[in-house]
């Protein structure tokens, strides 16, 4: 049995557990997003193909997203209040819930209900996971986690890709789904066993539900005017027009609302300190270039190059072996250099990424795509992890369950907006490129290998060249995320990681 003993001085305390074991659960976690992301992105053109809905393409990953944005400061809340391991215990369980209920998905509206059960136990599952690993580990050694949490997503990209198209092509897409519960299992068993939190004084807080709702309906409004734009709808259209009211007007509301709440759910005043505000912002930017990657790159690849779906997730096997080599050394480099130099060097090559995924068209090959991601990933792991370390390391301890998940709140609010302008304008120009052409039915054939191979080769190629096209705006969308990232990283103060930090014995957030 692993020693019990006490984690150091710089964390939460009287924290006894066997920090070993709890670690590695925590991994499994951490690892189970990582693998839920690499292996359903990369069979997410076929589900959407099979159950029919091309145009809704970005719905399933929206809900998903805004989902576990409403959760992430709720649940982080909760677990500064009451404790890490029964709110980790329910994100997991809600999660493979999720999971099982889209593999047995029968049609559109099923799925996108179904992920968005999946995203609310997301909500809770990847902030506390970085939350807890924090509460283990002082400042030092939380950079030098990073190698331990590289080495998960690691494996998960380099398994999760050929996995997921592997088990698509063999099994079929269902089965994708199912992956998840095995590691969700371990994960929540030794957690469970060996994760206790320290006793909690007794204090007077209430949970914030009306903020939390009102930010419900502004997403919901939000992204149902996305959808309806990306269905053929008008911007200037009634609907359209009315929905983006509710949505400005639910969140003015939000704001009255969260300016009396005793204990509102986001935390407005750590965004007083410099480092976190400007980590959130390049965060957020950095977020939005992930999912356009994630999300789209695999369509690219299936519906213009003609990959099967395990060349469709193969693709970001690059991406994801570069972060992950920058990754590792990422603690030494932070220690080193800084946030503000790190995330000025990452934003400037997920800008050069960017650069090369605008420029793609029909005739691009998959090596031209794969090269373009290199660099992304290098970026990414430039400023992912650094940044929320540094977002963790700017707070007192009794907040920093609140610190994560507003970071995590950020990141993954700003990535479903993405996703969603980056879906209406894939889904306006296909529609408008269909109008023209009647006689070519639905995009849906050509991302279908085995559909596409009954398409005449004039009609196969004139769709390739409409998704192509559809799609150029999106990436271009990506480029202007990379620019603003870059533009953001500029503002992070200068100085080493260690002098940035909050002082233990500093006076509470407020």
């Amino acid at each position: 049995m692993s020693q019990v003993s006490p984690i150091a001085p710089a964390t939460t305390p009287r924290l006894v557990i066997r920090r070993r074991p709890a670690t590695v659960g925590i991994l499994i976690g951490i690892f189970l997003a990582a693998i839920e992301a690499t292996v359903v992105g990369t069979a997410m053109p076929t589900v959407v193909s099979d159950l029919g809905g091309v145009e809704l393409y970005f719905l399933p990953i929206s809900i998903y997203m805004i989902a576990a944005t409403v959760m992430v400061p709720i649940f982080g809340r909760l677990s500064d209040l009451y404790g890490r391991r029964v709110f980790h215990f329910a994100g997991i369980l809600l999660f493979l819930v999720g999971s099982v209920l889209c593999a047995f998905s029968t049609s559109m509206p099923a799925l996108v209900l179904f992920r968005g059960i999946q995203g609310i136990g997301a909500g809770a599952l990847m902030p506390l996971s970085f939350t807890m690993i924090a509460d283990l580990y002082p400042l030092e050694q939380r950079a030098r986690m990073q190698g331990a949490i590289s080495g998960v997503w690691g494996v998960a990209a380099l398994v999760g890709p050929s996995a997921g198209g592997l088990i698509t092509h063999a099994l079929g897409w269902r089965w994708v789904f199912l992956v998840n519960v095995p590691f969700g299992l371990l994960s929540m068993a030794i957690v469970r066993l060996t994760w206790k939190d320290p006793p909690r004084q007794r204090r007077s807080a209430s949970l914030d539900i009306p903020g939390a709702m009102l930010l419900m309906l502004a997403s919901a409004s939000l992204m149902a005017a996305f959808g309806l734009a990306g269905q053929g709808s008008a911007w200037t259209a009634p609907e359209v027009l009315t929905l983006l009211a509710a949505s400005v007007g639910w969140l003015a509301l939000m704001a009255a609302v969260e300016r009396r709440a005793k204990d509102p759910f986001l935390s407005y005043g750590l965004y007083r300190r410099r480092i976190f505000w400007t980590a959130n912002l390049c965060g957020a930017f950095a977020a939005i270039m992930l999912f356009c990657v994630t999300s789209y790159l695999p369509l690219f690849i299936q519906s213009v190059i003609g990959g099967t779906p395990k060349d469709a997730g193969l693709v970001l096997t690059p991406m994801m072996m570069t972060w992950v080599a920058i990754s590792t050394m990422s603690g030494f480099l932070l220690l080193r250099f800084g946030y503000r130099k790190l995330s000025i060097a990452g934003t400037a090559l997920c800008a050069v990424a960017f650069a090369l995924l605008g420029r793609m068209e029909a005739a691009t090959t998959w090596s031209e795509a794969a090269t373009a991601v290199t660099f992304l990933g290098a970026g990414l792991g430039c400023v992912m992890a650094p940044l929320l370390i540094a977002a963790q390391s700017s707070v007192s301890q009794e907040k920093l369950g609140a610190a994560t998940s507003l970071t995590q709140f950020s990141r993954t609010m700003a990535g479903a907006l993405g996703v969603a302008v980056m879906g209406t304008l894939m889904s306006s120009a296909l529609n408008l490129r269909l109008a023209e052409r009647s006689d070519l039915g639905t995009v849906d054939a050509v991302v279908h290998p085995l559909k596409r191979q009954r398409l005449s080769p004039e009609r196969a190629d004139t769709l390739r060249h409409i998704m192509a096209d559809a799609l150029h705006p999106v990436f271009l969308t990506g480029l202007a995320a990379a620019i603003l990232g870059f533009g953001s990283a500029l503002l992070l103060p200068a100085g080493r990681a260690r002098d940035l930090a909050r002082p233990a014995d500093s006076t509470p957030d407020a």
